[in-house]
């Protein structure tokens, strides 16, 4: 892992790519990374405003064209190639992390770069649930999930009420003991046990650090379920919350 890290790793991604690029970024709203680059949503941007609508977050007067609307999970019917595609904190809530990087190797060409940044779950509000894990991974996988699980939605009731990472980092080394899952707020819980579940609810499906990330990652290449390995990790840096990847479309492993 690569532990050289920019403190910007905004600036840092657009370093990797070369002028006359063509570049596909997830979810643009209303900040790009990358202004020339196709953007793809699971929303119009009509639906977008409206969801936007009245928010302090988002400026809906500045939400980009919705090139690729994607309502099913399948990136199959975009025709273009990409040299690169940008994601800033997407991957966490992609229901399933192998349809994800098949989606990606469908439209990038060979050599193609993923640049993620991605949020360390041990600096943000996901401190106290348990990180994700290879089998986590290969059960949504197997379960053909298309939406956040129903633990998924449910584990929004362990939602640490900071996300300042610098609360975080000062409390030394973080460690996993699995307390707040042993005191959950019952009535929280019920009541989030009442969701619509026939509506698409969202939700952090993976809670990753930067080595677990790598490894999956890896893993899933060894295992032929996808073509991509990592090839930079860049680690959280101090009192930050998240991290940067490159993962490059190198072909199945065998």
């Amino acid at each position: 892992m690569n532990t050289a890290y920019p403190i910007n790793f905004r600036s840092h991604m657009l370093e990797f790519i070369p002028a006359g690029s063509r570049v596909l970024e997830i979810g643009k709203l209303d900040k790009p990374l990358y202004p020339d680059a196709k953007n793809l949503d699971v929303f119009s941007k009509e639906e977008l405003i409206e969801i936007y609508r009245g928010s302090k977050k988002r400026d809906i007067n500045q939400l980009a064209e919705v090139d690729y609307i994607i309502k099913d999970g399948s990136w199959s019917g975009i025709r273009e190639k990409f040299n690169f595609i940008l994601s800033s904190h997407n991957i966490e809530h992609m229901p399933c992390l192998v349809t994800f990087m098949r989606n990606a190797g469908h439209v990038l060409d060979d050599g193609g770069k993923i640049l993620a940044i991605i949020p360390d779950h041990r600096y943000c509000f996901d401190t106290d649930k348990f990180p994700s894990t290879l089998l986590d991974v290969l059960e949504a996988f197997h379960e053909k999930r298309t939406r956040p699980s129903y633990k998924t939605i449910l584990e929004k009731v362990i939602r640490n009420p900071s996300n300042n990472a610098r609360d975080h980092w000062a409390k030394g080394p973080h460690v996993i003991t699995g307390e707040k899952y042993l005191s959950i707020d019952l009535e929280a819980l019920k009541k989030k046990m009442a969701s619509d579940f026939t509506k698409y609810i969202d939700g952090h499906c993976w809670k990753f650090y930067p080595e677990s990330f790598q490894y999956i990652v890896d893993a899933l290449h060894t295992l032929g379920l996808s073509e991509f390995r990592t090839v930079q990790v860049h680690g959280t840096p101090r009192d930050m919350l998240e991290f940067f990847v490159v993962l490059e479309k190198t072909g199945i492993a065998v």
